[in-house]
């Protein structure tokens, strides 16, 4: 299930509230203790292969939820790991109105609650964004207030795969 915004839809862009050092660190130190905590060994176990991922990842929560001035939110967050069936990502405790609004802060632990249904844009090769639904499998609090989170796709697209073709 691949999700497309209607042309006539508003999205009200907020940005992350975090500092980028405490993230470089954070995104370290998850490495290292997944190297050490033996993650690794599951690896086999696993159906598809995760494999590092870096970047910005696009997320709108679901089309029935909406802001006060009636237009959906849109943030931006960091990928840790990509599967054919899911993606790790990163995000701050808070995110603010990138513009001067009346909206509020939105807390990430009340748009990635587990079972939240996401829509989640991913830039591809190409430069275009390729926007997937996805369901929250996983959101824990991890060092310096961030939020890291498993998502998991609701299609049977070949992510990795369509991310490098056009």
């Amino acid at each position: 299930m691949i999700a497309a915004a209607s042309p006539l839809e508003s999205f009200h862009r907020y940005q992350a509230v975090w500092d980028p050092e405490e993230l470089k660190q954070v995104l370290r130190d998850l490495e290292r203790m997944s190297e050490r905590s033996g993650v690794k060994q599951f690896e086999g176990s696993r159906r598809y292969e995760r494999k590092p991922c870096s970047g910005v990842v696009f997320v709108r929560p679901h089309r029935d939820t909406r802001l006060r001035c009636g237009s959906r939110a849109s943030l931006e967050i960091v990928a840790r790991n990509l599967s054919q069936s899911g993606i790790g990502v990163l995000a701050p405790m808070q995110f603010e109105s990138a513009e001067i609004s009346k909206e509020p802060i939105l807390r990430a632990l009340d748009v990635f609650r587990d079972g939240a249904l996401l829509e989640i844009g991913l830039k591809r090769s190409c430069g275009k964004s390729l926007w997937l639904s996805a369901t929250v499998v996983r959101a824990r609090i991890v060092q310096h207030d961030f939020l890291d989170i498993g998502l998991k796709f609701n299609s049977r697209l070949n992510v990795p795969e369509a991310l490098e073709n056009e």
